[in-house]
């Protein structure tokens, strides 16, 4: 299977700028991981756009577990689309 993001905008609120530094330095590689780890049935999945809505993080959390929340909740839309 081959995924390509072109492009991934993520809003952090109530969050520091050094810990949004953080959890972006950390995403790509999580996500890479994840989406290694698929057995999705398609080979290719057309998806021009998708919108998680808002992502509850616990107060305090540092950029790891920020960064599995939205990993979690991508990985979780993309395994949805291919059911549809």
């Amino acid at each position: 299977m081959n995924l390509d993001i072109e492009h991934l905008a993520i809003t952090l609120q109530g969050v520091s700028p050094d810990l949004g530094g953080r959890v972006k330095d950390l995403l790509a590689g999580e996500l890479n991981r994840r989406l290694s780890e698929l057995k999705l049935r398609t080979a290719t999945t057309d998806i021009a756009q998708a919108d998680l809505g808002p992502i509850q993080g616990p107060a305090g959390a540092d950029a790891q577990a920020l960064t599995d929340l939205i990993a979690t909740q991508l990985i979780g839309w993309i395994e949805r689309q291919e059911t549809h």
